[in-house]
C-alpha cells in the first residue's frame, strides 16, 4: 500500500474532530474550527470522508487556517461533484487544481469582464486573510452566504481604490441584509441602488458597477 493509499484509508474512518486533533500543535480540537465544519458539513451534505479531505485540504492551502467563507466556497463545489468517497475526493482535487496557483486563481480571484483588460485593478487581487475573516464575520452575524459577501468586498474594492475599509463595508452590509438579497445578481443589483442614494449623493467619483 502506497503512501497516498494509506492516507486516504486513514481519511475514510476518521472524524472530523480526529482529524483536527491530528493537525493542531497541542493535539486538540478548535470548538470554533468544529462549528464550522459541522455547519458547512450539515450544508453541503458532502459525506465524512470527503469533508475530511476537504479539511485537510484547505488547511494546507490557506496556511493551517480554517475560514469558514473559504471552506463554504470549495464545499459547494465539491457537493455539486457529488463526492462520496475520499479516494474520490482527492483525485477531484488533483484534476481541478493541478497547482497551488490554478486554484487560487479558480477560488480566490475574481475573474473580470472579458470586456476588461487583465492589467492591476485593485478588484482583480486575490482575497487577502483580512478580507476572508471580513467575510466569516457577516456569515456570524447575518448568515450572509459567500456569493454575497463576496460582491461587497468587491464593491468595496472598487469605491474605495482597493483599500479595506470596515466603516464602509459594515454599512454596505447592513444595507444589504435589511433588502435581504440571496444571490449574486440581485446583490450587483442592490449596490447599484446603494451607489446612487448613498456614494454618489455625497459628491464621490462615479465608479461603474
Amino acid at each position: 500500500m502506497s503512501k497516498e493509499e494509506q492516507f486516504i484509508k486513514n481519511l475514510e474512518g476518521i472524524t472530523p474532530k480526529e482529524l483536527l486533533e491530528a493537525l493542531s500543535e497541542d493535539g486538540r480540537a478548535c470548538e470554533r474550527e468544529l462549528k464550522i465544519i459541522s455547519d458547512v458539513m450539515n450544508s453541503e451534505g458532502l459525506p465524512t470522508p470527503v469533508m475530511n479531505v476537504l479539511v485537510h485540504y484547505v488547511f494546507l492551502k490557506d496556511n493551517m487556517k480554517l475560514s469558514r467563507p473559504y471552506l463554504q466556497k470549495i464545499a459547494s463545489h465539491w457537493s455539486d461533484a457529488n463526492l462520496k468517497t475520499a479516494e474520490e475526493a482527492m483525485t477531484f482535487a488533483k484534476n481541478r487544481h493541478k497547482s497551488r496557483q490554478s486554484y487560487e486563481k479558480t477560488i480566490s480571484t475574481p475573474q473580470p469582464p472579458a470586456t476588461e483588460s487583465k492589467s492591476s485593478s485593485p478588484i482583480e487581487k486575490p482575497f487577502t486573510n483580512y478580507e476572508y475573516k471580513y467575510m466569516e464575520q457577516l456569515y456570524d452575524k447575518y448568515k450572509m452566504n459567500f456569493d454575497v459577501s463576496r460582491e461587497i468586498i468587491l464593491y468595496g474594492r472598487n469605491v474605495n481604490q482597493g483599500l479595506l475599509l470596515y466603516w464602509f463595508l459594515n454599512a454596505v452590509s447592513s444595507y444589504v441584509y435589511r433588502h435581504n438579497v440571496n444571490t449574486v445578481e440581485d446583490t450587483k443589483n442592490l449596490l447599484k441602488v446603494f451607489h446612487k442614494e448613498h456614494v454618489e449623493t455625497f459628491g464621490l467619483e462615479k465608479k461603474t458597477l
